[in-house]
């Protein structure tokens, strides 16, 4: 019984694609990552598509609708076991396949993958160069990667920073220009390097997000949401934000 509820509550939201709105408006910030991310893939119904660091699956879900197959890998035995879980109710018109390993762990071929997808994932990745490197080797020539990285840029309170580096394990916050040298230096190209999440407002609630670890409830997060998009739509600033968003190719050697 309980198992036909979750399918009835689920799969029409998800059919109308309001669902993964609504499972990440715990964390209001999310939906705006997997809305500028999603708007940059190339989308190709012959694609093999890796998601790195997939979590909770319901982002790899989503975005196998675009592709032929979809392969999320995550360390996190825990968080394979949900992507499964949502997997088995949350039906795909893609292929998708989970993995409880790191990228690393999988040895996929060489020149096998048509793109690469990751939400905030490679900040906290201690060998990040190495994994670069690993996706460059997997990518087929011409294939593309699409991630967020965190930035916090508009964070400048250094207890607040520090908080947040503890308690979601971050290695390294980045800037534009040290992503883009470190795609440079492990042969990408890339063709997308800019700031999200820049004003004022989507700072201060990150910093209520900070203190209170992200416990947003669905009804404070949703408002928040509105408020974030509203402020979005009306500041000026854009070279400082929350997180960074980057689209690079692998190049084709002639």
């Amino acid at each position: 019984m309980r198992a036909f509820l979750k399918q009835i509550t689920r799969r029409l939201p998800w059919k109308k694609g309001l669902y993964i709105y609504y499972a990440l408006s715990v964390n209001p910030f999310k939906i705006f990552e997997w809305s500028a991310i999603k708007i940059n893939l190339a989308k190709n119904n012959y694609a093999l598509v890796l998601d790195l660091g997939c979590g909770h699956g319901l982002q790899t879900i989503r975005i196998s609708e675009y592709f032929s197959k979809t392969i999320g890998v995550d360390p996190d035995i825990s968080a394979i076991k949900l992507a499964n879980e949502n997997l088995s109710y949350l039906k795909s018109k893609g292929t998708v396949v989970f993995h409880t390993a790191t990228v690393e762990q999988m040895h996929f071929k060489e020149n096998s993958f048509d793109g690469v997808v990751s939400y905030c994932v490679i900040e906290h990745i201690p060998n990040y160069r190495e994994v670069f490197l690993e996706l460059f080797r997997i990518l087929k020539p011409g294939g593309w990667i699409v991630f967020s990285i965190d930035s916090l840029a508009t964070i400048r309170d250094s207890f607040l920073l520090e908080k947040h580096r503890v308690d979601t394990h971050v290695v390294k916050y980045f800037t534009c220009s040290e992503i883009t040298d470190l795609l440079t230096e492990t042969g990408y190209k890339t063709s997308v390097c800019k700031s999200i999440l820049t004003s004022t407002v989507a700072g201060f609630i990150f910093r209520i997000g900070i203190r209170n670890n992200f416990k947003f409830n669905r009804c404070f997060g949703l408002i928040y949401s509105l408020a974030i998009f509203a402020a979005e739509c009306f500041t000026s600033r854009k070279d400082d934000g929350l997180f960074i968003l980057v689209k690079a190719i692998k190049p084709v050697r002639s």
